[in-house]
């Protein structure tokens, strides 16, 4: 849409090239003029959506949860898949090169990420018994990924 004087109530106008102009001059679309910009803050709608949610789940997540799993059973599988991570990836903070680490540096690292590795298996392992009650085959299968 090219510029006209009608259109200069409007703060933003595309130019005949695409760019964007606005009251602090004109830019590429996608562009904002400001890189720091305002960042990513979740908005009030999202903060109380996300509070009722956490409620509404503290009240009433393990009844339906049980219900979804008895009249369900495929839907209840499916969701608790979707839980299980397909990869792990575990970040150390230490980014110095290993090369340059001293062996007990390196033993730390490895104790960190291990009991990383650790710490989740303890958290999924309360789930795969979950799914045990519905598929053992599943189950067992989980438990071999986890023990692998």
């Amino acid at each position: 849409m090219l510029s006209t004087d009608d259109d200069r109530s409007n703060s933003n106008i595309v130019t005949a090239r695409g760019n964007v102009r606005t009251a602090r001059g004109t830019f590429p679309v996608g562009i904002s003029g400001n890189p720091a910009g305002k960042g990513h803050v979740p908005n009030k709608f999202s903060k109380r959506f996300l509070v009722s949610l956490a409620a509404s789940w503290e009240q009433h997540g393990d009844a339906v949860f049980e219900e979804v799993r008895k009249l369900d059973p495929a839907q209840y599988l499916r969701i608790c898949a979707s839980l299980v991570p397909k990869e792990v990836i575990l970040h150390t903070h230490n980014s110095t090169p290993a090369a340059q680490l001293t062996e007990q540096e390196l033993q730390a690292v490895i104790v960190e990420d291990i009991t990383g590795v650790e710490r989740l298996r303890t958290a999924l392992l309360p789930l795969v018994e979950r799914v045990a009650e519905l598929d053992p085959i599943l189950a067992d299968e989980m438990r071999g990924l986890l023990d692998g």
